[in-house]
């Protein structure tokens, strides 16, 4: 207790430090005082008393130090004199520190700006209790490891009551829809969300207003609760919609609450306007949704008990798996379960393995831009050490101990990295801002979170106390140890600091040029697969092409009533002016809708032959409307209805899977989630077009005719010779006139391929990358100009010797150049052997194109070496310009 009080007072002591100088000097004044009356009573002249009397105390700067040193902390004090008079340094030297800080700035602001993405996405768990304790419960294919889309609500009952490690569990169901208000308007719900009637109570969630969703709720409660931002978007904050009657797809219904503004929803990047019920789910399908088992749709989350570990929940939930395998062996057979971190299941379970390469990626090219401007910075500090090795030099010489000038040294850096981090928030602060203007996926609002949290200023810390001590420590080793002799020996007449500063600073310039020409190939590969993926045959001819995607579930409509509608819809949608052709579908390319399911063919009943197939409902005309090539075998006609054998056609690849080195027309399959139902006969084989795996691997894929099914949800196919866009108008007019108030979400079928789950995910890549490469091309010029600059300066009485002797301009000129030449190579073969190794560990990342691209390769280097070596011609030019006399009398 006794040392806790002394270093308080000692640190109170720190703080009012002028104060206690002042009266420490008062106090000394007054003893001397004392002393020289005494001395005088004793016969001394005055003059003589004082020194006698000054004598007799001893040094007064000491005595001063010591009692600082017995009062304070040694440390602290020092370490406010050093900032100081880094401080002073720094502001007669503002070219330098600009450049120095500007440098950084960029390093760290890339950085911190590539940590709040991943942070915003990955890293910040969900405004929910015990967010540490969520999991994500997906099912799997127990023979192929592939998670599958979604679970049915008797599967996920039956989790919920079985599986042990688990405290509770809930489940949601991804949808959109229209909601009507009090005074007539209709908006759309991009993000829908079903929920059980547990999931706002599990998740410890309190409403801003008015009650949420409860377990009594779940199967008949007509009621809705809005998201905090659909709230303030579309009501202004009202709080008097609580308690009034909306429509949810034409469906009156309650609002009953509002969710508090930090709750999103359960997807980390995802805002949901609304929730509802299940039982709303439930109102406009054909199925029962709480008992069949092979009608999916929900997502499952839990909690795990206290002190229960993943492993323990992966065995619980393979134990209900197994039991539910046994007992409904045609629809759960083969099916198992998994458990995964929440944070790891984002945006969804399949993504789990990848994350950890994408996120090490792009965090290793945020700290690649940094390396290269922490050995900029390295230059800049060996230049300034060099002008100040006078000083230094005098320093060493008075006294002052290496660790002394290290410390000091240190420090400067320190602030340099400290002001660069403060710069550098700046500069993420504006990427964000850009990030969160650019154009995002139109079907669903993604949500990027990038308010400053105590994640991201640790980060930022971090990174610029990082960035400080690694960019000072060597020019602080390098000036500590000059000598006064060796400075008068190896810089009397320039300022170029010796041999070994040569070839350090030309190797700092070298690992500059070569992370920068890594940051290029990384970007440039980046862009390629964007590139490719723009540029692959996709099957299908997505121009002219316009896309409305309607759902009659809970319009209280009858089966004939919206068969009626979409007949006549498209009746008058092909009638309009312009208009080639249209046709249904029950999916769009990449949309968040698509359909997949287990499939056999005839014959094999091995669990080792059943395959993953996805598939859609589609008019006849489909085929022409997307012109999708029929390879072999009939269309769908109109006689395929209800009342004759279920017929499909497959994708060239789902034959190549089924029926390798045989005719697959003719055959027959089925769909395990259907079982029961008759085989489904092969009629045609079509190209394979790609609607759901951006990658361009092709899937086996199945189409169904329409008119042997039922579904309230159409996606309606407009092809046009006109711009699509000229339709959006007169197709949502005539969906109005046949049911007003439906909820009609247009988009041209470009738009579609460019969504959340289609190529939008490539243009993110592609921009951070080329942003990241951009950044570290820019310090790396700076770097390469810095050096030829500096060393031009430091050269000039050779320039002046060398001219005087009958040197030409241009033999200057290309001296300088010769020296930029070698070194600009020698990074160029040191950063090839690191992009290929690079390009080796991403491989997994660049969707059809090789690591070893040699287009990328080639332009890259050709862009480095031109833009290394006119960074290089300006001050050599200047350099090769100057007068011999001039340079001759230099320094």
């Amino acid at each position: 207790m006794m040392r806790l009080r002394q270093f308080l007072v000692r640190l109170a002591n720190l703080l009012t430090r002028r104060s206690l100088d002042s009266r420490l000097r008062s106090e000394i004044e007054d003893h001397i005082a004392l002393q020289t009356a005494d001395n005088i009573r004793a016969g001394m002249p005055a003059e003589e008393a004082r020194r006698r009397a000054v004598l007799k105390f001893g040094a007064v700067e000491a005595v001063k130090e010591d009692y600082r040193d017995q009062q304070s902390i040694p440390f602290f004090e020092n370490l406010l004199r050093d900032v100081r008079y880094a401080i002073r340094i720094l502001w007669k030297a503002p070219a330098f520190s600009a450049v120095a800080v500007i440098v950084l700035a960029l390093g760290i602001g890339a950085n911190t700006a590539i940590f709040s993405i991943i942070d915003s996405v990955l890293l910040r768990p969900l405004p929910v209790r015990d967010a540490d304790r969520l999991v994500v419960v997906p099912l799997a294919s127990s023979r192929t490891g592939d998670y599958l889309p979604d679970m049915s609500y008797p599967d996920y009952a039956s989790y919920k009551a079985q599986a042990t490690a688990f405290s509770d569990m809930i489940a949601y169901s991804l949808d959109s829809g229209a909601i009507t208000f009090p005074d007539q308007s209709t908006t759309r719900a991009e993000f829908l969300n079903y929920v059980t009637g547990n999931f706002f109570s599990a998740l410890g969630v309190r409403p801003l207003l008015g009650r949420l969703i409860q377990p009594e709720d779940e199967r008949n409660g007509e009621v809705v609760v809005l998201g905090y931002s659909f709230w303030k978007q579309h009501l202004s904050g009202d709080p008097g919609i609580i308690g009034k009657s909306v429509l949810l797809n034409g469906r009156p219904v309650t609002v009953i609450g509002v969710v508090p503004r930090q709750f999103h929803g359960v997807a980390s990047f995802v805002e949901t306007d609304v929730y509802a019920p299940l039982g709303e789910m439930q109102a406009g399908r054909v199925h029962d949704l709480w008992t069949t088992r092979n009608e999916g749709g929900l997502l499952a989350l839990a909690y795990l008990k206290p002190g229960v570990t993943l492993a323990e929940a992966r065995a619980s939930v393979r134990v209900v798996a197994a039991r539910l395998a046994a007992q409904f062996p045609e629809v759960d057979k083969d099916v198992s379960a998994d458990v995964l971190p929440e944070r790891l299941a984002r945006p969804s379970a399949g993504t789990a393995s990848a994350l950890p390469l994408i996120v090490s990626v792009f965090l290793g090219l945020a700290f690649v831009v940094l390396a290269v401007a922490c050995v900029n910075l390295v230059n800049l500090l060996l230049a300034r050490a060099q002008v100040r090795a006078g000083e230094i030099a005098v320093r060493a010489s008075l006294g002052a101990s290496r660790s002394r000038l290290m410390r000091q040294l240190l420090t400067e850096s320190l602030l340099l990295g400290c002001m660069g981090g403060a710069a550098g928030l700046l500069v993420s602060a504006c990427c964000m801002s850009l990030l969160a203007r650019v154009g995002r996926p139109i079907d669903i609002p993604i949500r990027l979170d990038f308010s400053f949290d105590w994640r991201i200023f640790a980060y930022a810390f971090a990174v610029s106390i990082l960035a400080g001590t690694l960019a000072g420590v060597t020019p602080a080793l390098r000036a500590s140890r000059v000598k006064l002799n060796t400075w008068l020996h190896e810089s009397g007449r320039t300022l170029t600091g010796g041999r070994h500063t040569h070839r350090l600073r030309n190797a700092l310039v070298i690992t500059q040029v070569s992370g920068c020409f890594v940051l290029l190939i990384v970007g440039g590969l980046f862009i390629r697969v964007l590139e490719r993926t723009q540029q692959m045959d996709l099957g299908f001819d997505p121009h002219h092409v316009l896309i409305a995607q309607m759902d009659l579930s809970s319009m209280g409509l009858s089966k004939t009533r919206s068969t009626e509608f979409y007949d006549e819809l498209i009746r008058e949608v092909r009638a309009l002016p312009g208009v080639e052709s249209a046709a249904y579908s029950r999916t769009r390319p990449f949309g968040n809708s698509n359909m997949g399911t287990l499939v056999a063919a005839e014959g094999k009943t091995a669990a080792k032959d059943h395959q993953i197939g996805m598939y859609d409902y589609v008019d006849p005309q489909y085929f022409s409307t997307l012109r999708v090539a029929m390879l072999q075998g009939r269309n769908f006609a109109e006689t395929d209805n209800t009342s004759s054998p279920r017929v499909a056609i497959i994708n060239q690849e789902m034959a190549r899977k089924f029926w390798p080195n045989e005719d697959a027309v003719g055959k027959r399959f089925s769909m395990l989630s259907d079982p029961g139902a008759p085989f489904i006969q092969v009629i045609g084989i079509a190209k394979n077009a790609l609607t759901n795996d951006p990658t361009g691997r092709p899937l086996p894929y199945f189409y169904l005719p329409f008119t042997q099914t039922y579904s309230s949800f159409h996606v309606l196919n407009v092809r046009s010779s006109l711009d699509p866009k000229d339709l959006s108008v007169e197709i949502e007019r005539n969906v109005h006139k046949l049911i007003p108030g439906l909820a009609v979400m247009l988009m041209t079928m470009q738009d579609s391929l460019q969504s959340a789950n289609g190529f939008f995910i490539f243009h993110l890549a592609s921009d951070i990358a080329g942003a990241m490469a951009l950044i570290g091309f820019i310090v790396a010029l700076v770097g390469v100009y810095g050096l030829i600059s500096y060393s031009a300066a430091g050269r000039t009485h050779e320039v002046g010797i060398r001219m005087a002797l009958g040197a030409m301009r241009r033999e200057v000129l290309f001296m300088f150049l010769r020296d930029a030449i070698v070194l600009v190579g020698t990074s160029l073969a040191i950063g090839a052997l690191l992009a290929l190794a690079v390009g080796r560990l991403m491989k997994g990342l660049l969707i059809g194109v090789s690591p070893y691209d040699p287009l990328t390769f080639f332009a890259t280097a050709v862009t480095v070496a031109a833009a290394a070596i006119f960074a290089s011609y300006v001050p050599a030019r200047h350099a090769a310009r100057l007068d011999p006399m001039v340079a001759l009398r230099h320094e």
